[in-house]
């Protein structure tokens, strides 16, 4: 797609908006993850509501907005020429139940590691999408 400008940022949202109605995708909980350019675009159009007006559980989420019915994150880390992630948590999860916390080991209980000590622990984690329809990418063209 064409890079978002000032003038099209919000039609694209709600181009999204209608792609994820038609695949039956729930309105409660939408949200997009935007890059720090596409979110000063976004603060700039009169729809944007600022996180501040949502109410207090919204601003505790770490959301900076919404627009179009999305609540905004905005992340450095979407990848080369990713301007948007549009999803909805029904179609994605994330497992950390295998977190172990990192703690010291002291192992001066044998004669071979006098005065040694470990790090122990794993932070062992993974991403999965679980319905391809409710989560979009949207890069830009350079």
């Amino acid at each position: 797609t064409t890079a978002l400008t000032k003038q099209t940022v919000y039609n694209r949202f709600v181009d999204v908006m209608v792609e994820l109605d038609e695949n039956n995708i729930p309105t409660n909980g939408r949200y997009a993850i935007v890059a720090p350019k596409v979110y000063a675009l976004i603060i700039k159009s009169e729809e944007f509501i600022k996180a501040s007006a949502l109410g207090d559980e919204v601003v505790k989420t770490g959301a900076l907005g919404q627009i179009a019915g999305f609540t905004l994150y905005k992340s450095n880390n979407l990848g080369e020429d990713v301007e948007v992630i549009f999803g909805h948590p029904n179609c994605a999860t994330r497992i950390t139940e295998w977190s172990v916390p990192i703690h010291i080991q002291n192992m001066d209980g044998s004669s071979k590691f006098i005065g040694s000590c470990a790090i122990k622990g794993r932070k062992i984690y993974a991403h999965k999408v679980t319905e391809p329809k409710g989560i979009l990418i949207k890069k830009s063209d350079k």
